[in-house]
């Protein structure tokens, strides 16, 4: 028997800015030692499938239109370098206002386009080819700092750099979404960098200077390439080269594009394309939230003289930027000089490498005028590279990373409404947090006694907030999921739909007219009836299909089909009590989730609407419960006469053996670890905690207690594999983005089965257990089958989806000439892809994908003056789907702190469900029409049950705070405001004829500049 209490290596087990402790970390701990080796196998798997990964995530987001005015500059220039050529491009190009590093790029691309333009793509193939460039270079960049961080500091390590650059929306906002060429500038500079550490110096100051010729901005991190040669003691003749490189590829990336070839002339034309560049913008801040930004609003003339004294009239703010930011470097360059001495070892001289390129870059951005919001790109392109170098290089870099994305958001919001400041509430704030960020960074690594006291006092908050916190990494193996219903929940579930079903149904009626999208659904439902083409057939026919029929039983249109609405609405609340019991194993908490849809007012709202927006909702949520399920019921894994446990370990041949190799006899196989107890025995596992005691037995059943709760769990793994399968393409036959969920459940699968492949826990054999072996914490690694789990669900998915056009292949499309065939289904697919794809229209309510979580646009159903004719002497009523600001402005809070508790507590149902949330959303990224927030409704009972699960952690928590009462207050309060501003907002919700005074007191944002903002 071996026991242990393990205190496992954190990610916060770095060396601080002051680079003199610490030698050697990793994120997790594990696997520290530096790496610059060979990949191993297990390592190449990993790469390839992270980058397949995040190029999967750049496909979808492609097609997306992205900044116009950028993407149709790089299209006319691929146009014009295929139509003239690289010689006469400049020439016959119109505006250009890019070094010609670039054009070399764009023309390679553009003879692959023109190579290929004369197939029929299903896709916008030009835009796809001046993204790509930019695309392959977010990958070439998160590949060379997976190599750059591997070399410096783990294996592991590296893989998480990769991570962040392959997923992180900083990166592929920038290329894959706006269509801009940073990274491409960005992966030769990294690739300079990798060159560098490797001395293999003329390569790099190669790499480096063709950088450069794409865009001038990294030529302010040159002086610490030259600090970095020097100090590797590397021979002084291998400096002469610098220039002599620098020259070459000045002149050999010019002489193509100049008038003639001497070189006095193509040196002087290629000054005049930098020159250009720059005096094209000579504002102090072009929309980039940076020192200027703070302040002053954008687009001022950086021309004035400060400080414009009597008798001093001072410099313009042009020079001073460049002297700020001269002097910034040189500081900079003289830290790092004393940093790379061989009294530091050569992982804390890499660090510091690292750092100061990140500083420089990101000083670059804060003094200098002229800068664009995408030049901070540069700087966060080095931020994987220091994100081992502390606690405060990670809080730095998420933050830049968030305000990087704001100011993009900004960027595009400018280009469809120019102005100085469009919303200084943002800008200023934004723009000083940024430049806080620059200052704490940069004073952290200038001064290493603050960056010894920064360090320390983040390390202090982080064991307050963290006291008493369960070990994170061994969290425990037992108790989620398997508490079901009971009768009392059958009783309550009872009573929730009696209340819920009267709310809905009580003048559902009213307006006695189709309403907005009413006009296509609720038509639907008649035409089936009466055996009719689709006049609607842009979406697939299952929700329409339901609303017939209520159609059917109930003759007056539109109620009839309104009746199905609310009957799914009615059906939502015992399947998400259902799933909030299994996730929560609390009946109260399940209560609080269905009290939070219902006073959702969004879910009223939907509920009594003929649209399939609700059905769509009903579809995705029993996706998810039904994944979840089958997740939980997948936990013990039969092969052969080995059975496969929760958390890995398999007996077999009289031992236990964890999933990475480590090896115990059976006797002995019993381990104390994270308030855990494990013993193992021929033919089941025993888990004791102190909330749970259950047996895992080898014919795949569960059994024992959980909060004093009998559970018996008989792993029923085959028929929820099935109803995922089946709730699937349910979803898919009612819109198509429930290929949204499709895609999230398998890349959560994914996921839970790489869990065996991590590269950076390689195999070791242990006859004892000096440390807690490696265990499975995201459940059976083996349980979900990917081969069956994906055939299933391609199988039943395709199978619904044929038969809910049934109907098509009795009467087909005489709208669209389609007959009645399967190619003239497959037709009708195609024109649904095009209708969608190549939509070109405007909606006073339509609203972009980053709004829907504030509550910016909600769409407006139905709107009618009863009598006066002006305000405020008329009588109106509305239907909108207005969300309750209580329920919904709180997931802004909740969701991403019910992902923080789940990721500490490993909590599968709730990581799958953060998992849901934004793969029902961010995919809207990449929409190439107009879109509207009810396209963001799936998400609302995933925010109820993210509240649920934070209010419900806060009640339990609260008896160990020093006031109790007032925690739970708080819990109390916040339930009650949600119930108070339903009732509030009800009149607007279901027609009630309002004075306009009343109507005017419910529509608390009022319709803004720049349009579309408000709730008018």
């Amino acid at each position: 028997m071996a026991k242990q209490t393990v205190k496992p290596a954190s990610a916060d087990d770095v060396p601080p800015l002051t680079l003199r402790a610490h030698p050697s970390a990793a994120v997790d701990g594990e696997a520290r030692t530096p790496n610059a080796g060979p990949l191993q196998r297990n390592e190449v798997k990993a790469v390839a499938g992270i980058l397949f990964a995040g190029l999967l995530v750049r496909l979808i987001l492609m097609p997306a239109t992205g900044h116009e005015t950028d993407l149709g500059t790089f299209e006319s220039w691929t146009l014009s370098l295929v139509k003239y050529g690289i010689r006469n491009f400049y020439a016959h190009a119109g505006f250009v206002d890019y070094p010609p590093g670039y054009m070399f790029i764009l023309a390679a691309f553009g003879s692959v386009y023109h190579a290929l333009a004369s197939f029929h793509w299903p896709f916008d193939l030009l835009r796809f080819t001046v993204k790509s460039p930019a695309v392959l270079s977010d990958l070439g960049l998160a590949y060379l700092s997976f190599l750059i961080v591997r070399r410096t500091w783990s294996a592991n390590a590296g893989l998480f750099a990769l991570a962040i650059v392959a997923f992180n929306p900083a990166v592929w906002f920038v290329s894959a979404y706006w269509g801009q060429a940073d990274s491409v500038t960005a992966v030769f500079v990294m690739w300079s960098v990798y060159m560098a550490l490797r001395e293999r110096f003329e390569l790099s100051w190669l790499l480096f200077g063709f950088a450069v010729l794409i865009k001038p901005q990294p030529a302010v991190i040159a002086p610490l390439f030259l600090i970095w040669q020097l100090r590797r003691h590397a021979a002084l003749w291998r400096l002469g080269w610098v220039p002599v490189i620098g020259f070459a590829v000045a002149y050999a990336g010019s002489v193509f594009f100049a008038p003639d070839a001497n070189p006095v002339h193509v040196v002087s034309w290629l000054y005049d394309r930098y020159h250009t560049g720059t005096v094209l913008y000579p504002y102090n801040s072009c929309n980039a939230f940076n020192l200027y930004s703070t302040r002053l609003d954008f687009w001022q003339p950086d021309s004035k003289l400060i400080p414009n004294l009597p008798g001093f009239p001072g410099w313009p703010q042009w020079e001073w930027g460049v002297t700020i930011v001269a002097a910034f470097v040189l500081a900079v360059g003289l830290r790092l000089w004393r940093t790379t001495t061989p009294d530091y070892t050569r992982q804390e001289q890499e660090s510091s490498l690292y750092m100061a390129l990140f500083i420089a870059l990101l000083g670059l951005f804060m003094f200098a005028t002229r800068m664009h919001e995408r030049y901070l790109f540069s700087a966060l392109a080095m931020g994987p590279l220091i994100w081992n170098a502390g606690r405060l290089s990670r809080i730095v870099y998420i933050a830049l990373c968030v305000t990087f994305l704001l100011n993009l958001e900004y960027a595009l919001r400018y280009l469809y409404a120019p102005g100085p400041d469009l919303a200084p509430a943002l800008v200023h704030p934004a723009s000083l947090l940024n430049v806080l960020c620059l200052f704490l960074i940069a004073g952290a690594y200038l001064v290493p006694e603050m960056g010894q006291s920064v360090e320390s006092a983040l390390s202090g908050w982080r064991a307050k907030l963290t006291e008493g916190e369960a070990v994170r990494s061994r969290p425990l193996l037992a108790g989620e999921g398997l508490i079901g219903l009971t009768r009392v929940d059958a009783g309550i579930i009872t009573v929730l739909m009696a209340a819920t079903a009267g709310l809905l149904y009580y003048k559902i009626g009213q307006p006695h007219e189709r309403i907005f999208d009413e006009i296509y659904y609720a038509r639907s439902a008649q035409e089936y009836l009466h055996h009719q083409p689709q006049f609607e057939w842009t979406h697939p026919p299952l929700s329409k299909l339901i609303l017939t029929i209520g159609a059917w039983i109930y003759k007056d249109d539109p109620v009839g089909a309104r009746l199905m609405s609310a009957l799914f609405g009615t059906l939502t609340v015992p399947l998400l009590y259902a799933f909030a019991k299994r996730l929560f194993s609390s009946s109260v908490a399940a209560v609080v989730a269905v009290f939070l849809l219902l006073t959702s007012s969004y879910f009223y709202v939907q509920s009594r609407i003929a649209t399939p927006e609700i059905f769509v909702a009903f579809f995705a949520l029993l996706t998810i419960y039904c994944m979840y399920r089958f997740w939980i019921a997948a936990q013990i894994v039969r092969v052969g006469e080995r059975a496969i446990y929760p958390d890995g370990t398999q007996v077999s041949d009289g031992a236990v053996q964890f999933p990475f190799g480590e090896r115990v006899p059976l006797k002995t196989a019993k381990l104390s670890d994270g308030g855990q107890t494990v013993k193992w025995s021929q033919g089941q596992v025993d888990v004791q905690s102190e909330e749970a005691a259950l047996r895992w037995r080898a014919d795949a059943t569960i059994e024992g207690t959980v909060d004093a709760h009998p559970v018996r769990d008989r792993q029923a793994w085959t028929f929820w594999l099935v109803m995922t399968a089946i709730a699937a393409g349910c979803v898919i036959a009612s819109k198509w983005n429930g290929l949204f969920d499709l895609a999230g459940i398998w890349v959560v699968a994914l996921v839970v089965s790489l869990q065996r492949r991590r590269p950076w826990a390689a195999p070791v054999v242990r006859t004892d257990l000096a440390q807690a072996p490696k265990r499975f914490v995201w459940g059976n690694a083996y349980g979900f089958r990917i081969p069956l789990f994906a055939a299933a669900c391609v199988v039943f998915v395709g199978a619904i989806y044929l038969l809910t056009y049934i109907p098509f292949f009795q009467t087909g499309n005489s709208i669209l000439g389609l007959r009645h065939s399967f190619s003239d289904l497959l037709a009708l697919q195609s024109q649904m892809y095009h209708y969608h794809h190549d939509l070109k229209a405007t909606h006073p309510y339509s609203s972009a994908w980053w709004t829907w979580p504030f509550e910016l646009r909600p769409v407006s159903y139905y709107y009618h003056v009863f009598s006066g004719t002006a305000a405020p002497k008329q009588i109106v009523a509305e239907v909108i789907a207005l969300p309750n600001p209580a329920v919904w402005l709180a997931g802004l809070l909740t969701v991403p702190v019910a992902a923080v508790l789940a990721w500490r507590q490993r909590h599968k149902g709730m990581m799958l469900c953060i998992a849901a949330y934004l793969f029902q959303w961010l995919p809207w990224v990449a929409s190439t029409r107009i879109d509207f927030q009810y396209n963001f409704y799936p998400d609302c009972a995933i925010i109820c049950l993210c509240s649920a699960y934070v209010l419900h952690t806060l009640w339990r928590s609260a008896e160990g705070m020093k006031s109790p009462l007032a925690a739970k207050s708080v819990v109390v309060v916040y339930l009650a405001a949600c119930l108070a501003l339903f009732v509030f907002f009800l009149p607007i919700l279901n027609g009630t004829h309002l004075t306009w005074t009343q109507w005017d007191a419910r529509i608390w944002l009022k319709d803004g500049v720049p349009h579309p903002y408000g709730w008018i």
